[in-house]
């Protein structure tokens, strides 16, 4: 009880499971976002108790909203890529391009009691990238964050994102929310339209959305990293045989508008792209009269469910064709409180404040910090031998990764898409490694 899933989505009940922690995001467009861009954002998120709170980057949550410091559970590891609040700005281009990215648990920081009294175990989830010009970990969830619940609910413990491996029930795109104009007659009838919503698609009429799905068991990088940590040196790369690909079958698509499903008929589906990949790709199709690579704009009620019309079928009395759809607003995010009494206090700063601007027109305001000296390290109160194990190895994998260090395989079908030039840094004098850029605001 007291949670935003057990007390808002009676669906996700009895047991909530689904909700009770995750590891989501990816590119795309959200309303939550601060700064709307022509151009694909890349977006982390996760929840450790049941949405009640999301974290999203080192200092925010899923939206324009500081993270208390019992929240504080996403620490910063590349010392070369910035991760702002409102996400990691791809650089636009002419044409479609694909973005590596995974999460893999890391022997980072070991078991042990939390500062709240309770078991922990020890597992890092990490963020890992490969894009056209930065390839390498960038973030990860600390331990501690998925084991913080336990202290309400000891029945968890040993059941959270800490411990047991990670749960993939499938891959999805998930179009959340869009703006649409519905006409009404006074007959009843209903029409509906949104903004266009397109995807590149391929000779055949199909969009590959997601290919190259991998599962990494611990002989993947888990063991190099384990041995790494112990004798500060940097994991040499990933060990094929400890990746597993699976097959991509039964996919589904399902869509509403205003509540109403939405009957696309045989016309549209999700879909398995088999030549895409060694392990296929999901996709969707079009077919039977629908422009490839594109949602249609205009719809009629009938029946209880809204189906496609062309735009020339609408009628004119229903002023729909002469809508057009505002820009999205633009906001900011509340800067970090840097006073002595924050887990952000300037006294623990190596060096910093800096800024740089963003594609988007946003402004992102950094510091630097030893490593074990950023807020969501120094909240796990760890014994100092662990923290100096850590710091040396964290400055020996910096050392030898740069923009370049060690990733995911690349994918093996399109061109790999750019990172916001602006996001990559250089590390100040003397601060090359052991040390880390910490977004301190963005506005």
């Amino acid at each position: 009880m007291g949670t935003v899933a057990r007390d808002n989505w009676p669906d996700r009940g009895p047991s909530y499971w689904t909700v009770y922690q995750t590891i989501e995001g990816g590119a795309g467009e959200w309303t939550s976002e601060m700064f709307p861009s022509s151009v694909t954002k890349f977006r982390v998120n996760g929840t450790a108790d049941c949405y009640t709170h999301q974290i999203a980057s080192t200092g925010w949550g899923f939206g324009p909203a500081v993270l208390p410091p019992s929240q504080l559970g996403l620490a910063q590891l590349s010392n070369r890529l910035l991760t702002p609040p409102d996400g990691l700005v791809l650089q636009g281009g002419a044409s479609a391009a694909v973005l590596g990215y995974g999460w893999i648990a890391l022997p980072l920081v070991p078991s042990y009691t939390s500062p709240l009294g309770v078991r922990t175990g020890d597992q890092s989830w990490t963020l890992f990238m490969n894009a056209a010009n930065f390839t390498g970990p960038v973030v990860f969830y600390t331990p501690a964050i998925w084991s913080a619940i336990n202290a309400n609910d000891p029945t968890g413990t040993g059941r959270g994102e800490d411990a047991l491996p990670t749960f993939n029930s499938g891959l999805a795109l998930e179009i959340g929310n869009t703006p649409a104009y519905t006409s009404r007659f006074s007959d009843g009838e209903e029409y509906a339209r949104i903004p266009r919503v397109t995807f590149a698609t391929d000779a055949s009429g199909r969009a590959a959305l997601i290919g190259d799905l991998h599962y990494y068991s611990k002989q993947a990088i888990w063991d190099a990293v384990a041995t790494a940590v112990q004798n500060s040196t940097a994991p040499s790369g990933f060990d094929p045989a400890g990746v597993f690909t699976p097959p991509l079958a039964s996919p589904g698509a399902g869509l509403s508008l205003g509540g109403d499903p939405v009957n696309l008929g045989s016309a549209f589906g999700a879909t398995v792209i088999a030549s895409v990949g060694a392990s296929g790709a999901l996709g969707m199709a079009w077919g039977n009269g629908l422009e490839a690579g594109l949602l249609p704009e205009y719809y009629v009620l009938s029946g209880g469910s809204w189906r496609p019309v062309a735009a020339d079928s609408v009628p004119t009395q229903t002023r729909l064709k002469g809508q057009t759809f505002s820009a999205a607003p633009r906001g900011t995010f509340p800067p970090q409180d840097t006073s002595s009494s924050s887990p952000w206090a300037s006294s623990r700063w190596a060096a910093g404040p800096f800024s740089v601007t963003l594609s988007d027109r946003s402004t992102v305001e950094y510091v630097w910090y030893r490593f074990i000296d950023q807020p969501a390290i120094a909240a796990l109160a760890l014994p100092d031998s662990v923290l100096q194990r850590l710091q040396a190895f964290v400055a020996a994998w910096q050392a030898a990764s740069g923009t370049r260090g060690v990733t995911i395989a690349a994918p093996t079908s399109g061109t790999l898409a750019s990172l916001d030039p602006a996001l990559l840094v250089t590390p100040p004098a003397g601060l090359e490694k052991g040390y880390v850029p910490v977004v301190i605001a963005q506005h």
